[in-house]
Parts: C-alpha cells; structure tokens; sequence
C-alpha cells in the first residue's frame, strides 16, 4: 500500500476510508511520522479535532522538521478553544522555519495564516495585521489571509484599509456570491445619476441588517434601487425604505430569478460593498436609526407586556463557526439583575431565537422570575421587530437581536465577549448604532464585571425613566 494513494483517497474527500487505510499502513510501519501526520489532518477534515491534535504531535515528536505539522497543530489548538496554547507553538515554529525556502515557503505562510488567527481570536489585532502581512508577502494572492486581513484592520476601526481586504471573502468562500453575478455589471463606484442599481442581500440577518444602514446613502445617488433580501427580513425592510423595490428572494438561488428586471438594471452590487463606499471613517457613520417598526403593532404588544419599563434581554448568539461558546451563557447568569430589579416595576421580555422555552419555565418554577416569551413572535421578524421596539432598552449578548434593536432606534446595552466580531469595536460607541453601548468583558468567559456594570446602568436608566413618568 503507497501513502500517496492513501493521500490521493483523503484529497477527493473520503476521509472516513483513508483514516482505516492510514491506520492499517501505521501498523505495518509505526514509525512513519508522514503517516501519523496525514491521518491527524484527515481526523481534522472529519471534524475529530482532539484525535486530529493527538496524532499530529505524536508525528512531531518522531520528526520536529515536519513543518506543515505544525500548520496543522496550531490549526487543531484553534479550533478546540486553546488558544494560548496554539499561539505558544505557533510563534515557536515561526521562528524556527522564519528562513523556509521552496515548497516548505508555502507551509510558513500557512503558518503564518494560523498564528494571526489565533491572534485574532484572542483580540490582538496589531499582531494579526502583523502575521497576516507577512502571509500575504509569500503569497499575494492568498485570500484567506487577505479576509483575515480586512477583520483585523475594521476591528480596529481602519475602515478603508479593512474594506479594501473584504472583497477577498467571496474568494476565500467566506461570502457567497448570488447566481447573477455574471449577468449584471458589478458597480464598483461608478456615477449613479439616472441608474438602477440592484443590491443583494449576503451573510447572516445580523450582517444584512448591518449594512442596511448604507441603503440611504446609495439611494440618494442613484435612480432607483432593487433590493434582493432575506425573506424574513423583506417586510420590514420595505417599511423603512418604501421608495427601494425590496424583494425576498435572496433564498432563491435559481438562475433567471430577475429576468422581469433585467432590462432596467444598469448595476448590481453585494451589501457588504456598500461601506467601500459610504463608511471609510468614524465620522462617515450617520447619527440615526433607519429601520422602522410598525407603530400599530409595537403600541399593541405595549399593551399586552403591560404596565411598566420594558427590558428586552437576549443571553444566546452565534452559530460554532462565529465563536457562539465565548459569546452566551445560560440565562440563570442574569439572576442577580431579575432579583435585584424585582421590585422596580420592570417587565422582562426575551427577544431569544430559538429554543429556549423550557429555560424560562425552568427559571420561573426555581426562582420565581416572570419573563414574557412569545415564540411566534421570534420566528416572524417583522413581529420580532415590532416587539423589539417596544422595549424601553434591551440588554443582550451579541447576536442579530442587537442589530434588530440599534437600527430600530432602542437603547441597548450589549455584552461583548473578549476578541468580538470586527462590528463592535473597542470603547463604548458602536459606529453602526449610536443607541448601543458596549460593555467589554475583562477577562475571556468572565460575564461577572461587565453584568455588574450591566446593573450601574439599568439602575441609571430605569431611574431616568421613573423621572420621566413624574408630573
């Protein structure tokens, strides 16, 4: 048995069977290090982060010179959550492979790619800029360096370098093109003046809310603006913008799917290219809101949460891929603010996605904590809107339901994780939402400071409110 075939099964992508083949060839020869190397990345590609580690570091041990081992291993350590471990090993092996010449070139610049993202991760983004540079010197055109490059500058508030570097995400397959791309020129700053420019929808609800924030600005320059959205999204999008075109067919990756358009269109381009153009500067963030709930429905919802100050609270975000166990928590964590609280007339409404009923009973049987949750209401956006904006604040960890809330206006207080996404940035101003405060983490995994600081200001806030109530 060759290991190049074995290798050759692992590329094409069945890795399940070239694991058992790695493993039967180990048997037969178990010193070889390759062999322990490319069964731990195989491990790697299934999702077996812990086994992948294990072998790889045992292939080290038998050869240290096997650079791409440790690529893989600082990989492995990212992925598991061990970060400072990862970034130990990294930095080690950069400056023992610093003068790799040849094919070992292309691996130092891998290298380099995982060490910045550990730095990333871990929140320091001069250090990434750094490693991500130099990745990008081996290889210009390494896209996911150059991606990583963008989040690092915009992290930083370096808006027109980090936009500069995320037009690379459609090549690094971090953003996803729609089916006409092809089919319609891509503006990429030309004069709109009489023109019909059709704008699509990318990345998450969170992110295309986001950038809706740029449709204002865009429509004031061109003739007429189509706007391909998310479904779930489209309703409340046509209510804010009601002179844009607003169709929820972003889900419909079907060829064809702008045909009735497609004589009137003169550009398209992808709404995370909008701030290219409209946002290169703190100072280029409009102080305004600019999405709109239906007034109807939010006094209805007043009536039904009832008397009091409204707290919308959302304590889940994120998905594995964004990092979601560094941002949430268990709703038990809020105690202390239900208890403290209690008795000042404050109504809890959760604004939480999923499935999260049977934790608010649970909560309510141990402790006697009422909060009002409405599932129907979480799966309809526009009702989730509409319930959103009638909380007087909201208090959340970082997930769409923050967008929701800062574009609509609401004052929202939002617990930011150590190393958060590019958006929030540091200091207590978001560009994006003049209505958010930020309140940082001090220590990764640690929600203990910034919930006190969470209650400083709800108690701040409510105070203001009962002043308001006051003849």
């Amino acid at each position: 048995m060759r290991l190049d075939n074995v290798n050759r099964i692992q590329i094409k992508g069945d890795h399940h069977r070239a694991v058992n083949l790695y493993r039967k060839y180990l048997d037969k020869r178990p010193d070889d290090a390759l062999a322990e190397l490319l069964l731990g990345s195989a491990f790697l590609q299934m999702g077996e982060i812990g086994q992948g580690a294990d072998y790889i570091q045992r292939a080290l041990k038998k050869a240290p010179d096997l650079i791409t081992g440790y690529v893989n291993l600082v990989a492995a350590l990212r992925m598991s959550g061990r970060l400072e471990e990862a970034l130990a090993i990294g930095s080690e092996a950069l400056e023992r492979f610093s003068g790799a010449e040849g094919k070992a070139r292309k691996e130092l610049k891998s290298l380099y790619t995982n060490t910045g993202t550990c730095y990333l991760e871990l929140g320091s983004l001069g250090k990434a800029e750094e490693s991500f540079r130099k990745a990008i010197e081996i290889d210009p055109e390494d896209s996911d360096a150059h991606w990583n490059l963008g989040l690092a500058f915009l992290g930083q508030c370096k808006f027109k370098e980090g936009w500069q570097e995320y037009g690379w995400g459609f090549r690094s397959s971090e953003r996803l093109a729609r089916p006409y791309w092809n089919e319609f020129k891509e503006w990429t700053g030309e004069p709109l003046k009489g023109k019909t420019i059709l704008v699509w929808g990318e990345q998450g609800i969170g992110d295309e809310m986001l950038f809706a924030n740029c449709l204002k600005d865009i429509q004031r320059d061109a003739k007429a603006v189509i706007f391909d959205c998310h479904p779930r999204l489209q309703p409340l999008f046509q209510r804010s913008f009601p002179s844009i075109k607003c169709i929820g067919t972003r889900k419909n990756n079907m060829p064809g799917i702008f045909d009735n358009y497609a004589l009137s269109i003169d550009y398209h381009v992808p709404i995370g290219n909008l701030p290219a153009h409209y946002r290169n500067s703190p100072e280029s963030f409009p102080d305004r809101s600019y999405l709109k709930a239906d007034p109807k429905a939010v006094q209805r919802w007043r009536e039904q949460i009832g008397p009091g100050v409204n707290v919308g609270i959302s304590w889940q975000g994120g998905l594995q891929k964004t990092n979601s166990y560094k941002r949430s928590f268990p709703l038990e964590k809020l105690l202390p603010l239900f208890k403290k609280f209690q008795k000042e007339g404050v109504n809890w409404v959760s604004l939480q996605y999923g499935r999260v009923f049977d934790e608010v009973i649970d909560l309510e049987n141990s402790h006697g904590v009422k909060i009002q949750h409405y599932d129907w209401a979480l799966e309809d956006y526009t009702e989730t809107a509409n319930l959103t904006a009638a909380c007087d604040i909201v208090v959340s960890v970082i997930t769409a339901v923050v967008h929701l809330a800062g574009a609509l206006g609401v004052p929202t207080l939002v617990m930011v994780p150590v190393a958060p996404p590019w958006k929030f940035v540091e200091g207590e101003k978001m560009p994006w939402h003049p209505s958010i405060k930020q309140i940082h983490q001090e220590k990764m995994f640690a929600w203990d400071g910034a919930l006190s600081k969470i209650e400083t200001e709800l108690d701040s806030f409510l105070k203001g409110a009962s002043c308001k109530k006051q003849p």
